[in-house]
C-alpha cells in the first residue's frame, strides 16, 4: 500500500499573452495518506506540504477523514492556508459526505 497519493485537478484557461493558446492552471491538490497516519503530527506535516503550493485550493485526507484549505496569498501572521471549514470531516458520517460535496461544489465554482 502506498504511503501517500497526490491528486491534482487542473483547469484550462486562455493564456493572456497569446490569444489562441490555452494553459493549464492547478486549482486543487489533494494529498491522501493511509489511516494509520491519523495523528496530529501527521496532519501538521501534511499541511506543511501545501504551504509551498501555488494552487488555489488544497485537501488533506488521512484514511476517511479530510480537511480542505484555500490558498490565500500571504496573511499578516505569515500563514498562507485558510481552512474552508472547522475541524476534520469524517466521510464515514453521512453528514460528512454532504459537507465534502458542498465544498467540492464551492471549489468547482470558485476555482
Amino acid at each position: 500500500m502506498p504511503v501517500i497519493t497526490v491528486v491534482q485537478v487542473k483547469a484550462l484557461c486562455q493564456d493572456p499573452s497569446a490569444s489562441n493558446d490555452w494553459a493549464e492552471r492547478r486549482i486543487l491538490s489533494i494529498e491522501c495518506k493511509r489511516p494509520s497516519m491519523d495523528t496530529p503530527a501527521d496532519w501538521d506535516n501534511t499541511v506543511m506540504g501545501l504551504y509551498a503550493s501555488d494552487r488555489l485550493f488544497g485537501a488533506l485526507a488521512i484514511g476517511k477523514k479530510v480537511r480542505f484549505y484555500r490558498f490565500n496569498g500571504e496573511l499578516p501572521d505569515g500563514e498562507k492556508l485558510v481552512p474552508l471549514h472547522q475541524g476534520t470531516i469524517d466521510i464515514d458520517d453521512p453528514t460528512g459526505i454532504t459537507q465534502v460535496e458542498k465544498i467540492l461544489d464551492y471549489i468547482k465554482a470558485n476555482g
